[in-house]
């Protein structure tokens, strides 16, 4: 699969296999408007996804870091798969139909991303302070939940996003 001109953020430092996930709404029907806004600021998750339309699309392979957050969360998993959904954070987008979950979930399953949240469940803003340090343990992150200066997903239902089990 050729990936678009998407600049990576270099390796994966990272010890554990995680997913970070953050809602991006600028263009909130257009997966294509998304990835063209995102691309012109330089930055650039693995997948943007709309869970309302199952329209996704990835942006780099998954053995590059991504380029969405600070660098200290871009290469804080090995890998550290970024996940831009096409959302809104007042309305959490797990009470919607996830249309393409599955087929995203068997990409984060493959690398070895655990379905757990060590965390819990994300909420709408991060903790006081709360900034990475150091490795995270395998699982899913929404961005504020590792550094608190940006935005993630509002309080998404963590139960909806388990892994199929494959036949």
């Amino acid at each position: 699969m050729s990936f678009p001109a998407f600049r990576n953020g270099g390796i994966h430092l990272g010890d554990n296999p995680i997913c970070v996930w953050q809602v991006v709404s600028v263009h909130p029907d257009s997966v294509k408007n998304t990835f063209d806004y995102l691309n012109h600021l330089g930055h650039c998750p693995h997948f943007i996804w709309n869970p309302y339309t199952g329209e996704s699309f990835q942006c780099l392979d998954l053995s590059e870091a991504g380029r969405l957050f600070s660098r200290e969360v871009n290469q804080a998993g090995r890998p550290c798969v970024q996940v831009a959904v096409l959302a809104d954070r007042q309305a959490p987008f797990t009470d919607g139909p996830l249309e393409g979950w599955q087929e995203l979930s068997g990409a984060l399953r493959d690398v070895g991303v655990p379905p757990v949240w060590p965390k819990g469940p994300p909420s709408a803003q991060g903790g006081p302070g709360e900034t990475l340090r150091g490795s995270p343990e395998a699982g899913h992150y929404a961005v504020n939940q590792l550094d608190n200066r940006y935005l993630g997903v509002g309080s998404i239902d963590i139960r909806k996003l388990t892994y199929a089990v494959p036949n």
